[in-house]
């Protein structure tokens, strides 16, 4: 089989030319679809859930764009999958990737990292500073990771993030996480952090907890919601409503429960 080369042949003029009736979302889809199938070195699989896997999107946007970009004739499919058609010349023909090695040496050098000579640096320590490095990198992930972390020193921390960890405790990273996905290209920590303090004015922590728990139980289940902010928001309402009704309830249960008995002493 071919090794693949680590990058394909892209026409600049073609590619704008082709693609200058697509909205920006379509164009990026069918961007990330011809570098999908070129890493493939095949046809994207028709499976809706694997492809969105494969493209780092969601299931709904595979469902929405896949079939325009069939309609356009941009990709078409076949018993293996989706492809397209020039792309599948281009596996067809594409050259060994050795071929290319010798016209390459020349400035592959000034890419690679420098290998010390052995007499300078022995392979003991050549590992060591490898696992170090490793080490590092695996802290900084860590650090990246933290959806909400700790402010610079000397840095005032939001005070609508103060006031969703204070509220909120252990639920304001899932909830921040979820908003902010909602929110897309558009979103920062900061923008999230004020729409959950806002809703936290309006339905306080225990309702938005509720919705927050209801959305995630729905989306465990299978469930697509268009709109997580606003199915949040209704949810909250809802909860709020019901403790409500809950504790006027109580209340009346509580006045009969004494009425009946200053009417036992009678």
């Amino acid at each position: 089989m071919k090794r693949k080369l680590p990058w394909y042949k892209r026409d600049v003029d073609a590619w704008r030319g082709g693609t200058r009736s697509m909205s920006m979302e379509l164009r990026g889809f069918y961007s990330e679809c011809l570098d999908a199938i070129w890493d493939l070195q095949g046809p994207l699989p028709a499976c809706e859930a694997k492809l969105a896997v494969m493209l780092c999107c969601n299931p709904r946007t595979v469902r929405k764009l896949l079939p325009e970009l069939v309609a356009l004739g941009k990709l078409i499919q076949t018993a293996d999958g989706y492809t397209n058609r020039r792309m599948a010349s281009e596996l067809a023909s594409q050259p060994i990737a050795s071929e290319f090695a010798s016209n390459s040496t020349p400035i592959r050098s000034e890419f690679e990292p420098k290998v010390t000579n052995s007499s300078t640096k022995s392979m003991a320590e050549i590992s060591t500073k490898k696992e170090e490095e490793e080490k590092e990198e695996e802290k900084n992930k860590n650090i990246v990771c933290h959806s909400v972390s700790a402010p610079a020193s000397g840095q005032t921390e939001d005070p609508n993030l103060v006031k969703c960890k204070l509220a909120l405790n252990g639920s304001t990273n899932r909830i921040l996480g979820v908003i902010m996905q909602a929110d897309g290209a558009y979103a920062t920590k900061s923008l999230a952090a004020s729409w959950v303090a806002d809703s936290l004015d309006e339905f306080g922590a225990p309702a938005l907890l509720n919705a927050l728990r209801f959305y995630e139980d729905c989306i465990g289940k299978g469930q697509s919601i268009r709109d997580p902010k606003r199915f949040i928001s209704t949810s909250a309402a809802r909860s709020r409503e019901n403790a409500e009704k809950s504790t006027v309830a109580k209340s009346e249960a509580s006045k009969k429960a004494q009425i009946a008995a200053l009417m036992r002493r009678f």
